[in-house]
């Protein structure tokens, strides 16, 4: 039986941390006094919670500041799965369009910098390029919470099935 509190009762009702007692230094000290179930306070009820679909009525807002390429995204979503999405696929998908706008900011940044000088004079690779490689795959991974597989389309997915179930048969 696990309590919530490890903590008992003292005789005037106030909730203190159990007394400790050794009878030996080589001894594990144990508590004097041991908490029963009635003498711990209540565990605190267990929340669980659904996701529930949103439904919209009013037409949904994209956040602010998007590049014309996450705003694309957004509508297309929006528009094809927008009353059937989760809080969660929500926030990704705000998140993904986000990611998206990120990488196209740093792109118009390198604009034909792709190789800059390094401190010590040598050309290196402008490290924005990075930044918005990690903005893309971010953006891909948190289109997958929403259900959408950038690039997939319906043979690509056809094609990948009929490969799996030959490398089944095998």
């Amino acid at each position: 039986m696990s309590l919530c509190v490890p903590w008992g009762r003292s005789p005037s009702g106030s909730v203190s941390p159990p007394k400790l007692h050794s009878t030996r230094p080589d001894k594990r000290m144990a508590p004097l006094h041991t908490v029963t179930k009635r003498d711990r306070p209540p565990c605190p009820p267990t929340v669980t919670r659904k996701a529930l679909a949103l439904t919209y009525s009013a037409p949904i807002e994209p956040p602010g500041n998007l590049t014309p390429d996450a705003l694309d995204v957004f509508e297309d979503v929006v528009s094809e799965r927008g009353d059937k999405m989760t809080p969660e696929a929500f926030a990704a998908l705000v998140q993904a369009c986000r990611l998206i706008s990120l990488a196209d900011r740093a792109e118009d940044a390198i604009g034909d910098a792709w190789i800059i000088q390094g401190y010590r004079g040598q050309p290196v690779a402008n490290p924005l390029l990075g930044e918005a490689r990690m903005a893309r795959a971010s953006a891909v991974q948190a289109l997958k919470v929403v259900g959408i597989v950038p690039g997939s389309t319906s043979a690509s997915r056809a094609g990948a099935a009929l490969a799996g179930a030959r490398w089944r048969r095998s």
